[in-house]
């Protein structure tokens, strides 16, 4: 069964956003940044200041983040893929595909708002 996920495969756009956003699970909670939403799933990435070995496929977090002039909208997400990058002087940096898992209807209508507003011409 292969994790990663093809772009050409996508069922949904992506949308570019960059949202500072706090990814938790029991034993971790790491500070990001949301680079692209789409309808079921995001890219985080993460500069821990520590090395963190829960940003493996399958683990499942709490992800937090507030768009401008919206309520907060918290997510529960399944890990999908990882990199990993070395970043001289910085450290570690996790780049994580998220796969939302049953996106709570503050999100869904917070993502169809942007994809109308992007995407409709």
């Amino acid at each position: 069964m292969d994790k990663f996920i093809n772009m050409e495969k996508r069922c949904s756009k992506r949308i570019i956003n960059m949202f500072e956003s706090a990814l938790i699970s029991r034993n971790e909670n790491c500070v990001g940044l949301i680079e692209n939403i789409s309808e079921y799933g995001l890219f985080f990435i993460a500069s821990p200041t520590k090395e963190v070995t829960t940003f493996i496929p399958e683990t499942i977090f709490k992800l937090n983040f507030q768009p401008p002039k919206e309520r907060k909208i918290n997510l529960q997400c399944e890990v999908r893929w990882v990199h990993i990058n070395k970043i001289p002087i910085h450290g570690l940096r996790y780049r994580i595909g998220l796969e939302i898992i049953d996106p709570p209807s503050e999100y869904k209508e917070y993502y169809n708002t942007l994809e109308q507003v992007l995407f409709s011409s």
